[in-house]
């Protein structure tokens, strides 16, 4: 099973490159920010509880090899670029792991970035290792 999903998590980037519209990058245009509105008011931002790298394996492969890491996979190298719920189904799923990365230790958060990569040798490499480890 470690064998098949390896092959689809190298397969990925070129149905990911086939289907949708181009990429849009996560984060929005900075703006000036004049230096006394910026000390003006302090805010406090949330922490978040970084767990361990088992703790995220667990979450990301699950306990059956059906997580969400699994499933966006399987769903990037079957879809069907027309089929609308699967495509919001596979969005979805990204969405999942993403937000599983937000609490990963540095290492991990950089890997499943990686793994989102246009990039196929990013990717290929983010897949190896975040199967490595959490094989």
């Amino acid at each position: 099973m470690r064998k098949a999903t390896f092959a689809v998590v190298l397969a990925a980037p070129l149905v990911l490159s086939g289907c949708g519209g181009p990429a849009t990058p996560d984060a929005t245009p900075s703006t000036a920010v004049s230096p006394a509105s910026s000390s003006a008011t302090a805010t406090t931002t949330p922490t978040t509880l970084t767990v361990s790298e088992k703790a995220t394996c667990t979450l990301l492969v699950g306990p059956d090899e059906d997580g969400p890491l699994i499933q966006y996979v399987n769903g990037v190298t079957s879809i069907d670029p027309s089929d609308q719920a699967a495509v919001a189904k596979l969005v979805a799923t990204r969405d999942e792991v993403k937000a599983i990365a937000k609490s990963a230790n540095p290492e991990m958060k950089e890997l499943l970035t990686a793994l989102f990569s246009e990039d196929i040798n990013d990717f290929k490499a983010a897949g190896t290792d975040l199967l490595t480890r959490c094989g």
